[in-house]
């Protein structure tokens, strides 16, 4: 299986997909958990937010970790047959560990909604507006 963990800078889940700087990529075969890769997110960097540009670069995932999730996000995801696992558990390592022996329990209060003003900017081609 192939797991992407929205990471920090720091290699702690990140608490919004959208946001993470990295994706850090597993593969998880029984109790074995090698880190293969680890794709940076182009798309905050360039100050984008793209729900599909995300999706595109996971396309070849199974399961994503994330600290949180916008509901268009998540939807999207789950639209590409992903499995999306939305924790409050902020060391990568356990999260992958828990997911590996099915004990990583998902936490569907943690998908929002976004209203407007949730403090980053998307591209002009999402939705055409800054956001404060």
């Amino acid at each position: 299986m192939k797991i992407a963990v929205a990471a920090t800078e720091n290699k702690e889940v990140n608490a919004h997909f959208g946001h993470a700087e990295n994706f850090l990529i597993y593969n998880v075969e029984g109790d074995k958990i090698n880190l293969v890769e680890v794709r940076e997110n182009l798309i905050k960097k360039t100050g984008g937010h793209s729900h599909e540009a995300l999706a595109s670069l996971l396309k070849d995932v199974d399961t994503i970790i994330a600290g949180g999730i916008g509901r268009g996000a998540y939807s999207n995801l789950i639209a590409e047959d992903k499995k999306v696992v939305i924790t409050s558990i902020e060391n990568v390592e356990e999260a992958i560990k828990k997911l590996a022996k099915g004990e990583l329990e998902h936490e569907a209060d943690r998908i929002h909604s976004h209203g407007h003003g949730h403090g980053h900017i998307h591209n002009a081609h999402h939705h055409g507006i800054k956001e404060e």
